[in-house]
């Protein structure tokens, strides 16, 4: 399997909140970077496959309907270790409406398994439809 196909099963698990098969995919060390714009109220890194699972797990039951997210894979662009995948995110914000929010995260992978991730993220349109207009 290539790094990319790495990449995108991670992000279809993480879509679908299949923790054992993103664990599969995860480096026991792994470091996760959240966006800078919501570093304190995220941490500026997340370690450990327990963080990052937990990480990736709760957050989206807090802010979406169960079910409600999606990937729309735009481009994946892949170097030696590195991955980069720039997506459109989908999701139906438990306040209603509909989030389409475009993202860019680059992957680096160490012997077939995420070591570490840079998440960017357009966190005006994330704020505003997941927090309201006046986030």
């Amino acid at each position: 399997m290539s790094n990319s196909d790495i990449v995108k099963q991670f992000i279809e698990a993480m879509m679908a909140s299949d923790t054992e098969a993103m664990r599969r995919c995860m480096a026991a060390d792994i470091i996760w970077h959240p966006p800078t714009s919501v570093a304190q109220q995220f941490h500026d890194r997340v370690v450990g496959v327990s963080a990052v699972l937990s990480f990736l797990t709760e957050n989206p039951e807090k802010f979406y309907e169960p079910g409600s997210r999606y990937a729309e894979v735009l481009h994946v662009v892949s170097e030696n270790e590195l991955v980069s995948i720039h997506f459109n995110f989908h999701a139906t914000p438990r306040m209603g409406g509909k989030l389409c929010t475009c993202a860019n995260w680059m992957f680096e992978l160490r012997r077939g398994k995420i070591a570490e991730v840079w998440e960017v993220l357009d966190i005006a349109e994330w704020n505003n439809a997941v927090l309201g207009p006046s986030a």
